[in-house]
């Protein structure tokens, strides 16, 4: 006979990913509390990530789930809070004037490259053939941003709780800089696109997904570039190299592609491809192994005892 029996620790939290979150929601409050008078969605958003702080040690106090869902939750919860956050930040940019931020962004590309890539080379090469492939690069990145996140929820317990640190700690720390210091990118400089590039399919679907969830004051760094390394990253981790070979390519083609579409500044690129793998080689290294404490199965195995009858005297 065999029984399961099931070992309940506590929760695991808080983790490494919570305190990110926590010192995320600092950042926040720091920045909607200044615009409470004028605004009343600041009031509420401070209020929200007030409570947002609690939640690592409300966790912390709950009990390791037992249901697989709610697992899967306490892992993947991270994620769901990046999502908001974006389009908070949408909302944050509405309410700024980035003038002074955007002449800044302007003079430190010019700065590091002497000229704007993102006007150079599209002046260069405005065919319709090589805009459509630098767009298709561009519009990679969505794909593979849906993929990861599906591996890790059949990933092994420690490599997901990995993947979702790694990602909330690029994505995360691109959102930091974002509150800090919006910027607005090629846009500022009202760039226009020749009617090869314009007319094209991919240009026009790319278009059609910014406009419905891209946020204001994002440039800096990219965040396309930094979620590209952190996602090809996480592929080869996971040990899906074929993936991961095509996560290269698409990491490299998104990396010319956010200056070719003028969606970024060289420099906002080069800035997430720095950020990213910074944060991945040397900032998440030193909080792994994440093991948060899972619920273990462990199997008791009912032994079988043998009774040798008395001889008769």
């Amino acid at each position: 006979m065999t029984d399961t029996a099931r070992i309940l620790p506590r929760s695991g939290h808080p983790r490494t990913v919570d305190w990110i979150l926590a010192a995320y929601n600092l950042i926040l409050i720091g920045r909607w509390a200044p615009l409470v008078p004028q605004h009343e969605a600041a009031r509420w958003l401070v209020v929200v990530h007030s409570i947002a702080l609690g939640v690592p040690w409300l966790l912390a106090r709950a009990p390791a789930p037992g249901q697989l869902w709610l697992r899967r939750f306490y892992d993947f919860y991270p994620l769901a809070w990046i999502c908001a956050f974006w389009r908070e930040l949408d909302v944050h940019g509405l309410f700024l004037n980035n003038l002074i931020d955007d002449r800044a962004l302007v003079w430190l590309d010019r700065s590091v490259f002497g000229v704007h890539l993102n006007t150079a080379w599209l002046a260069a090469l405005p065919g319709r053939a090589f805009s459509e492939m630098m767009h298709l690069f561009y519009f990679s990145y969505y794909p593979l941003l849906l993929t990861v996140p599906v591996l890790l929820i059949v990933a092994r317990g420690t490599m997901r709780r990995e993947g979702v640190l790694r990602i909330a700690a690029a994505y995360l720390a691109c959102f930091a800089i974002y509150a800090l210091w919006p910027t607005t990118g090629p846009g500022f400089l009202h760039v226009s696109f020749p009617d090869s590039v314009s007319g094209g399919l991919v240009f026009q679907i790319n278009h059609a997904i910014q406009n419905s969830g891209d946020s204001l004051g994002t440039a800096f760094p990219s965040s396309h570039v930094a979620g590209s390394v952190t996602l090809t990253w996480i592929l080869w981790r996971l040990g899906h190299w074929r993936l991961g070979i095509a996560g290269i390519v698409i990491t490299l083609g998104v990396l010319g592609a956010t200056i070719y579409t003028q969606n970024h500044f060289a420099v906002d690129s080069l800035a997430g491809l720095l950020l990213s793998v910074g944060v991945q080689w040397l900032v998440v290294p030193r909080f792994l192994p994440e093991t948060g404490g899972e619920v273990l199965e462990v199997e008791f195995v009912q032994p079988t005892i043998y009774v040798q009858p008395a001889r008769a005297a």
